[in-house]
């Protein structure tokens, strides 16, 4: 059928879809893949600051830290700190690792502050959590 005929011009039919590049995606797109590879990766360990998140996505500090929020309904920072906490949460009730081997590969530098985030998220200190008996499902 002619462009004519279905209702569009010539000009219309000519324009081809948007093309999705992962090289270069809107910043919603950026931070939803940000999320995604914080939530999913072995980033944790990582040091990010919220400058190189937004560098990471393409934006800039403010403008980052505004999208993100509107998306997820919360800081850049604070979803890492409880991506990291439910990190840490895994690894001391799977793994026989120290605290201290645990805080670093949940990527906090130091031991103290990593007890006083884990302590605000959890309700105890990660030493009383290594204590608590995992309930079993069902029993």
């Amino acid at each position: 059928m002619p462009a004519a005929r279905s209702g569009l011009s010539v000009a219309a039919a000519k324009v081809p879809p948007p093309v999705f590049h992962l090289d270069n995606p809107s910043p919603g797109v950026a931070i939803r893949l940000f999320a995604f590879f914080l939530r999913t990766s072995a980033g944790y360990h990582q040091v990010w600051t919220v400058a190189e998140m937004a560098k990471r996505a393409n934006l800039s500090e403010a403008r980052f830290s505004a999208l993100y929020r509107k998306i997820f309904g919360t800081s850049p920072n604070d979803e890492l700190i409880r991506a990291r906490g439910e990190h840490a949460q895994f690894l001391l009730a799977h793994t026989s690792l120290p605290i201290k081997a645990v805080a670093g590969r949940c990527g906090f530098e130091s031991v103290p502050y990593f007890s006083r985030a884990f302590h605000r998220r959890v309700g105890c200190a990660p030493r009383d959590y290594l204590r608590v008996p995992l309930k079993l499902a069902g029993g």
